[in-house]
């Protein structure tokens, strides 16, 4: 008969290889979500883009009243942000062949602050922040998670080329379950990119940019180490002051470090967003993504439609 000391052995190896199993399992899609959600999110929030008309000979003091009082309100440099969202996706597992629809909550709480410096070239911010975000699933929850990100966010934007804003960045974020309470994924995220924005008319704002990340994740076997090199374009629309429309396209191309794979992902997404108070705002949005990789298990088409409520203090 076996000792019981080397049962209880034999139990909690096998145990930490099941674990070890099941993390590897669902860690990728379960990241990829969280990623996908960040990516289709819009760079510019209501009230950020003038919607007043173009002047003409008899309101040229207004117009020039207008902009003086904005530049003279006083800069917040402190943000607390909440919201929950709920989305339903077509494909939770994100595979190809076998495909699953799901609706899972998500619910964000985060607080930064952003000090502004004036150069000579124009606005210099540099924003520390942390988020804790929970993801519950309806009927699979058995990949119900939580992750806790921070980091810093260097950005300068140059007013005399075009207002082009360049940016770097690190953060650091790691998953658990809420299951087991085990971290199961950790990754540390290096990031550089620049965008320039374009007013193509009152109320109407373009932008195009790309961005360069390096990924470096524990354990490295769940997903690799990998660089992503994105480009993307965004058109905003104030239709009101207190209703804005967003339409976003990006492409990002993905190289495994640590084996041979390289992926081609193309997500296009679209939200309007409703400042009724404000301090609080109604989101619904849609995002369709497209992942093309060398290998075979990571091709997934998957539509996603949600809906969050926002609460978001600046001072």
């Amino acid at each position: 008969m076996i000792p019981y000391k080397v049962q209880f052995l034999i139990v909690i190896v096998v145990g930490c290889l099941a674990l070890d199993s099941f993390a590897q399992t669902i860690a990728p899609s379960q990241v990829e979500q969280q990623r996908q959600l960040d990516s289709v999110k819009p760079r510019f929030k209501t009230g950020e883009i003038p919607i007043a008309s173009p002047t003409t000979d008899g309101d040229d003091d207004l117009g020039k009243q207008v902009l003086l009082r904005r530049q003279a309100e006083r800069y917040k440099m402190f943000q607390v942000y909440a919201d929950g969202m709920v989305v339903n996706t077509d494909n939770v597992f994100l595979t190809r062949n076998v495909t699953r629809g799901e609706v899972y909550y998500v619910g964000s709480f985060s607080a930064s602050m952003t000090p502004k410096i004036k150069n000579t070239f124009g606005d210099f911010t540099a924003q520390i922040y942390a988020r804790e975000q929970i993801f519950r699933y309806d009927f699979l929850s058995v990949l119900d998670f939580n992750t806790l990100a921070g980091g810093v966010q260097l950005t300068q934007v140059f007013n005399d080329a075009m207002g082009l804003n360049v940016y770097t960045g690190y953060s650091h974020s790691r998953f658990t379950s809420e299951n087991t309470a085990i971290e199961f994924y950790r990754e540390h995220d290096l990031n550089y990119g620049m965008y320039i924005p374009y007013q193509i008319a009152p109320g109407h704002l373009a932008y195009l940019g790309g961005q360069f990340d390096y990924h470096a994740s524990y354990p490295s076997k769940t997903t690799d180490d990998r660089c992503d090199y994105a480009a993307f374009f965004g058109y905003s629309v104030n239709i009101t002051r207190q209703l804005l429309a967003q339409l976003t396209y990006r492409y990002t191309f993905t190289e495994n470090l640590d084996q041979f794979r390289e992926d081609h992902n193309q997500v296009v997404g679209g939200s309007f967003n409703w400042n009724f108070t404000p301090y609080t705002s109604l989101k619904g949005f849609t995002s369709f993504t497209a992942n093309d990789s060398t290998l075979v298990a990571g091709d997934y088409n998957v539509f996603n439609v949600g809906g969050s409520l926002a609460l978001n203090v600046k001072f």
